[in-house]
């Protein structure tokens, strides 16, 4: 059961922001799509690694709204992201992280 203090009583996540104020989302079957590119790792599972049903955020053309982000892991097709609960509001967003070294 959820206990976190996020709404819904769900718990913190850590995400990549994929989209904001403007861009246009497409969520389909096969993955998402910002401003007419495909993004990989997006395609939605049925189930997840317990073999639970996934909830999917309805297929759809949508524009992310003045006070919304979307987010996606772009490492893992395993995420649990916007793909399955939509666009997050930005009073939703507890902390920023940036990182202090990354190698190549």
């Amino acid at each position: 059961m959820p206990n976190g203090t996020c709404p819904g009583a769900t718990a913190p996540i850590g995400k990549v922001v994929l989209a904001t104020v403007g861009d246009s989302v497409e969520v389909t079957s096969e993955g998402i799509l910002v401003n007419g590119r495909p993004l990989r790792n997006t395609k939605p599972l049925a189930v997840d690694g317990a073999g639970r049903s996934l909830p999917r955020f309805p297929d759809g053309t949508y524009v992310v709204g003045q006070d919304e982000v979307w987010l996606y892991s772009s490492y893992s097709k395993r995420s649990f992201d916007s793909r399955y609960f939509g666009p997050l509001r930005l009073s939703c967003i507890l902390n920023r992280v940036l990182p202090l070294w990354t190698v190549e």
